[in-house]
């Protein structure tokens, strides 16, 4: 079976993102589904005349909304265009690993065309189903790596960064930056540097020899001169994924403002605390665990330096974590069987 898959996240340089996309190719390939390409998150597909091609020599096509289902975005409709496209000429066209809220009734319309919807959270179900729309829940596809081992030595305090949205919190991340240098713990970025996605892309090899020289710039900067954070960040990533993971696994306590440093951390068994996200997605990912909301903060807590240590896992959070990584492992790969015997 053919797939070409939409809003692949991986060219957004981030771990979580990486570990996504990773997982559905894995699922896929795993139950020998043939991948004829994917669509790069924000790519204007309409434009692409190959895209539309690939479509039609595809038996399936696969939509990972991931965390763009949100506020109405235009890459939400962008992305819902193409279940509307596929069901003119009798394509199925599946919406998996998403989010959904706040968006107006004019994308819920679109949504419909969708043969399945796959959401990761039971609050995005609850919006859809305000809408007269079935989904099922099936968490976030990074929770295909749940069945990890990780050693259960845990050591010293690692703060992450934060999701940039304006709207509500201006300079969360300067301020887990500052606070990791004021209390001198690890700071880890979830951005990764930009390795090629494509080995055997010339421009995706030029970028990131662009990229590699414009870091070693901005190191050598630093050493004079204050430069901006986002810049600064590069000099903190993880060098790869088993990097990423040992870091977030060999913490004692983490403190993220990323919903994806909120799932690795569960998937480790490593405390943590958290901010709000961009959407209703940290909020919902706790409540399904059963964690409610004991380990989510306001951002005016990060001007409090106490009592931003997460507390160890009590032995009824360690139950419900493990519950909610068996069976998410389940019910991810019941997704991934449904969509192939339904074609």
């Amino acid at each position: 079976m053919k797939f070409f898959i939409f809003n692949d996240t991986r060219y957004d340089f981030h771990f979580g993102c990486r570990l996504t996309i990773n997982s559905l190719l894995d699922g896929l390939r795993n139950r020998n589904g043939i991948i004829l390409g994917t669509s790069p998150a924000g790519y204007d597909w309409k434009v692409d005349d190959r895209v539309r091609k690939k479509i039609q020599e595809s038996d399936v096509i696969i939509v990972n909304g991931e965390g763009t289902f949100h506020h109405n975005q235009k890459e939400a409709h962008a992305l819902a265009d193409v279940a509307s496209f596929c069901k003119a000429i009798h394509k199925p066209c599946y919406l998996i690993n998403t989010v959904y809220c706040e968006n107006d009734k004019d994308l819920a319309e679109k949504v419909k065309d969708f043969k399945k919807i796959f959401v990761r959270d039971g609050m995005s179900q609850d919006v859809l189903g305000a809408h007269g729309i079935k989904s099922k829940v099936v968490p976030d596809l990074i929770f295909k790596n749940s069945l990890r081992k990780f050693s259960s030595q845990k050591k010293g305090y690692l703060i992450t960064d934060a999701v940039s949205h304006p709207e509500i919190l201006i300079d969360s991340n300067q301020k887990l930056f500052d606070l990791s240098r004021q209390i001198k713990s690890s700071y880890l970025p979830l951005s990764s540097h930009q390795l090629p996605i494509d080995i055997f892309s010339l421009s995706q090899i030029i970028s990131f020899f662009t990229y590699m020289i414009s870091t070693a710039l901005f190191l050598i900067i630093g050493l004079f001169r204050k430069i901006p954070l986002s810049k600064r960040q590069r000099l903190y990533f993880a060098v790869s994924e088993s990097s990423y993971w040992k870091k977030i696994a060999a913490s004692e306590s983490v403190l993220t403002g990323r919903y994806h440093g909120v799932c690795t951390a569960i998937i480790a068994r490593t405390p943590f605390f958290t901010l709000k996200s961009n959407s209703h997605k940290v909020e919902s990912l706790l409540n399904d665990v059963g964690l409610g909301n004991k380990r989510l903060i306001n951002h005016e807590d990060l001007n409090n330096l106490s009592g931003l240590r997460a507390r160890p896992f009590d032995p009824q959070e360690i139950a419900l974590i493990e519950n909610y990584c068996s069976t998410a492992n389940i019910k991810i790969n019941q997704m991934f069987d449904e969509i192939f015997q339904l074609n």
